[in-house]
């Protein structure tokens, strides 16, 4: 959770979905009921989950003590200071990732068919962004107003063998940008090269410093408090 008035890092909330017991650790994570029993051991796609995971924390106590924003991380990020707080009515600040590209051949027709109807005509391909729900620093008004729709076209995906063949592994990060469109909640996609959210390195920065978790990994939601300078 970030706080423009507090003095330091003090919060972070790791989010466990899961349905057998945990290993406590530094952290105490908070645990919500996942969709899916056998990704316990294995399953195909643990990150589709993710979407009921945060909805399922937004709902919780936690999730209103006091936050401004909320930094959604996942567990292979590295920084080398602390995350200024962005500016008041600031939108959402996103990664750049150049391997998510929704007019990438055979895409679009995907991607239009997961916009709902109603909205077809003022919501383009081209208004999806190239990113993904992690790294993103966010207002929690809107990850609510998101989250509905992050939650449906993530199921839809998964219900559909033509969109998880096409988007694969990367696919619930294409329902976070196309949920982020179809409810005009902004973001600003940072270049790896500028990014406040991650640290990266002059060369081969996807090989250094970021590595998508693999897809037998359980993703995490983290609020953070942070400085301001």
């Amino acid at each position: 959770m970030v706080d423009r008035s507090s003095p330091a890092a003090i919060r972070f909330q790791r989010t466990f979905d899961r349905v057998g017991p945990f290993q406590p650790g530094p952290f105490q994570p908070l645990r919500v009921d996942s969709l899916h029993a056998a990704c316990d051991v294995w399953c195909e796609f643990p990150v589709a989950d993710r979407p009921d995971a945060i909805k399922k924390w937004l709902r919780t106590s936690d999730s209103r003590r006091g936050a401004q924003h909320y930094l959604l991380i996942e567990t292979d990020y590295v920084w080398r200071r602390a995350m200024p707080a962005p500016p008041p009515n600031s939108p959402a600040i996103a990664f750049h990732f150049d391997y998510i590209d929704p007019k990438f051949p055979k895409l679009p027709e995907v991607i239009r068919k997961l916009i709902p109807e109603e909205k077809r005509d003022s919501v383009r391909v081209e208004d999806v962004m190239r990113s993904g729900p992690a790294p993103v620093m966010i207002k929690r008004s809107d990850l609510v107003r998101l989250i509905d729709e992050y939650e449906r076209i993530a199921a839809a995906i998964e219900a559909d063998d033509v969109a998880k063949e096409r988007l694969g592994w990367v696919r619930e990060m294409y329902a976070y940008d196309v949920a982020a469109a179809v409810t005009g909640v902004k973001h600003d996609v940072q270049e790896p090269s500028a990014t406040t959210l991650i640290a990266q390195v002059r060369y081969s920065y996807r090989h250094t410093c970021f590595t998508h978790p693999s897809v037998s990994t359980f993703d995490r939601v983290g609020p953070f408090q942070l400085t301001d300078t």
